[in-house]
């Protein structure tokens, strides 16, 4: 989208110029300031792309009245909670298989990296400029002119430099002239230093040099560089200076310019330039002044509505997006957690939508994506961004892992049927770990299925599915957490036997037992409060696994809540009328959110799913 953003902007630059140049017409007849007008068409040229970047242009599309490419849902299932799908538009950029790129992105490349070395050149001649000027500026001696302290160069000016402390610089043959046209001379360049006029002058260079390649942003400088100068010759002729001597001044030293470096302002520039100011100053005030400033002030107002109209290249029609239409999980058990590095890559699909392109491409639910295209799927995330930036008519290659075998596909975007708006409905998390375990090679199957059992684990995720869907809870749940209602002694039992398997295997992790295993492993250690010594050891074990991704971090904060006070990840809380309390004080509570979400835990305002006035561990 770079080349639609330059043309985008060239267009309203050419259109906010011309608006400027009727209203300096206006200026100039009614003697007023003109330089603000082009100061501010500038500022407004560029406000343009602004304001295309704030109405959706982003690279991975908008998903306001867009199709949905894919849901990902990131997380275990062992969470509950119906988080909000991610709906994902598509751009039109070209993806045609998986190797070699066609002219239209070669051309955003091009675009983007001349952009980008167009501005650094412009910005390197300004330092080289500023720093050449520096240099000699050690070597100009100071002399007094009158009343005005001055720098003497040899072809050099008149001007001034400087911002913090502006100097006037003068050439040393103007030593040599007369009184009036030194006095006339040094008379403007004090006026642009009162002005500040050095300051706007650089603005506007850095202006420009943000978008090197805009030609009427480099016209509208030059406006506004003879804008400066008019401005200064009227307050000069404002403080008293004769007329007709002030514009024999302007002629004599134009006769004589020397070197005017960039970011200068003087007294003299272009022959062009010197000609249309004299113009300025000699103009008479034709009758009906007010009616002529009115009528092109007027002419102005019709160009700023067609430029505010313009509609950026964000705003193309949706139907040139596409859609995969799949639901998302990663295959990851932690991989929302900012501060774990995923140690298992791919995006597992967990709903395919009938009639879309993933359903005629072949793709089932559970599937593991792991190439789309170019792209190797991280994550859920990965293929969203992915899809985003596939064109219409694109057909691009998938490699799939099906069970345990490998299998290519082929996506045909060209034949989608037509976009579905985005489904509200709430998402189904409840055999999500039953589909990552499907998809991991699980070294002790049969404690898997022991520890599912000692934990009641079906039975939980049954209560978490109602909850999350907002069923009322069975009068058996357990009234310090969403569970089912142990026998007596039975959690005991279970803590025994994870003591036996942990002094056999070490703490269950999910290259040993699966995400479910070690969801139920963690599940008895959050259980045994009666027993805070296990808990603590738990803890310890779980603690060295986290970077591995091998534990649930859902549970790691569980516990570490459990055994500190105060509690640091808000897991210990009270569930009052569908707002979260904590039931013990909170470490930090301005940076909880962020504390949770470097672990992929959800917000507490998503996370009360306990029974009314029950208390829970997160």
């Amino acid at each position: 989208m770079i080349v639609e953003l330059m043309v985008y902007t060239i267009a309203v630059s050419l259109l906010v110029g011309m608006a400027a140049l009727a209203i300096d017409g206006a200026l100039t007849l009614a003697a007023w300031p003109r330089r603000w007008v082009w100061a501010g068409a500038m500022v407004l040229s560029l406000a343009g792309a602004a304001t295309m970047g704030l109405r959706g242009h982003t690279p991975s599309g908008s998903s306001n009245s867009v199709p949905t490419t894919v849901t990902t849902i990131t997380g275990t299932a062992m969470r509950g909670i119906p988080f909000p799908p991610l709906s994902v538009g598509a751009q039109a950029q070209r993806v045609r298989g998986s190797t070699g790129l066609p002219a239209w992105a070669l051309l955003e490349r091009y675009a983007k990296w001349s952009w980008l070395a167009a501005s650094i050149s412009l910005l390197g001649v300004y330092f080289v400029g500023a720093l050449h000027i520096m240099r000699a500026r050690r070597n100009w001696p100071r002399q007094s002119i009158g009343k005005y302290q001055v720098l003497v160069a040899e072809d050099i000016g008149p001007a001034v430099f400087g911002l913090v402390r502006p100097a006037i610089v003068v050439p040393r043959w103007l030593l040599d002239e007369a009184v009036a046209t030194r006095d006339a001379a040094m008379s403007h360049e004090n006026q642009h230093i009162a002005a500040r006029d050095p300051v706007l002058l650089l603005v506007a260079l850095l202006l420009l040099a943000v978008a090197p390649w805009n030609l009427p942003l480099w016209w509208q400088l030059r406006r506004l560089k003879l804008a400066i100068e008019v401005d200064c010759d009227t307050r000069v002729l404002g403080a008293g200076v004769d007329r007709r001597l002030y514009a024999d001044t302007l002629l004599r030293i134009n006769q004589y310019v020397g070197k005017m470096p960039l970011g200068a302002v003087a007294i003299v520039g272009r022959a062009t330039q010197t000609e249309s100011r004299i113009r300025a100053m000699m103009t008479k005030r034709p009758r009906h002044l007010r009616l002529w400033i009115l009528g092109l002030a007027a002419t102005s107002i019709p160009l700023l509505v067609v430029a505010a109209e313009l509609n950026p290249p964000s705003s193309a029609p949706a139907a040139q997006r596409v859609y995969l239409g799949i639901g998302l999980a990663d295959l990851d058990v932690n991989a929302g957690a900012a501060s774990i590095t995923a140690a298992r890559h791919g995006a597992i699909v967990t709903s395919v939508n009938p009639g879309s392109v993933a359903d005629q491409t072949g793709l089932k639910r559970g599937d593991l994506i792991i190439q789309f295209g170019d792209t190797t799927v991280i994550s859920a995330r990965t293929l969203a961004t992915a899809v985003a930036r596939t064109a219409p008519d694109a057909r691009v290659p998938l490699l799939i892992q099906r069970g345990s075998v490998n299998q290519k596909l082929m996506a045909d975007f060209s034949t989608a049927p037509p976009p579905q708006p985005p489904s509200a409905q709430i998402v189904d998390t409840s055999d999500w770990d039953s589909l990552r375990d499907a998809n991991l090679s699980i070294s002790q199957p049969q404690l898997r299925g022991e520890l599912i059992r000692m934990a009641k684990l079906d039975e939980l995720q049954s209560l978490f599915q109602k909850a999350t869907t907002g069923t009322r809870l069975p009068p058996d749940t357990s009234a310090n957490s969403v569970g089912p209602r142990m026998e007596p002694g039975a959690n005991e039992a279970n803590v025994r036997r994870l003591r036996e398997i942990i002094a056999q295997y070490g703490w269950p992790t999910v290259s040993m037992v699966g995400v479910r295993g070690a969801t139920a492993a963690a599940w008895i250690a959050v259980g045994a409060r009666n027993d805070p010594a296990f808990q603590a050891q738990a803890l310890g074990l779980m603690e060295p696994l986290l970077q591995r991704d091998e534990v649930p971090t859902m549970y790691y904060a569980s516990l570490f809540d459990a055994l500190h006070t105060p509690q640091r990840f808000g897991m210990i809380f009270e569930c009052v009328k569908g707002v979260n309390q904590p039931s013990k004080p909170v470490e930090d509570p301005q940076h909880l959110e962020e504390r949770r979400a470097a672990l992929g835990l959800p917000k507490m305002a998503k996370f009360c799913i306990s029974a009314t006035g029950a208390k829970g561990t997160g």
